[in-house]
C-alpha cells in the first residue's frame, strides 16, 4: 500500500499583491509562497513594504526594500 503524500499548497501572486498573517502584513508587485516561506519582491520604480501587525498605539513599524525572504 502507498502513503498517502502529505498536503503542499504553493502561491504566486502578481500585480498589487498583499499577504497577511497573525504577525505581518505586506505587499509587492509578486508575492511567492513555497510551502514554507514568503517572498515579496518589488515591482519596476517600486518598492515592497512589510508592516508590522503588533504595534504599539501612533508607531508604525515598517520596512521597505525590493526584495524581502
Amino acid at each position: 500500500a502507498k502513503k498517502e503524500a502529505e498536503p503542499d499548497q504553493r502561491l504566486t501572486a502578481k500585480g498589487n499583491a498583499t499577504f497577511r498573517d497573525d504577525n505581518r502584513t505586506g505587499t509587492g508587485d509578486k508575492i511567492v509562497y513555497d510551502g514554507t516561506r514568503v517572498t515579496l519582491e518589488a515591482g519596476l520604480g517600486r518598492m515592497a513594504a512589510l508592516y508590522s501587525n503588533k504595534r504599539a498605539v501612533n508607531q508604525q513599524q515598517s520596512m521597505r526594500a525590493k526584495k524581502f525572504l
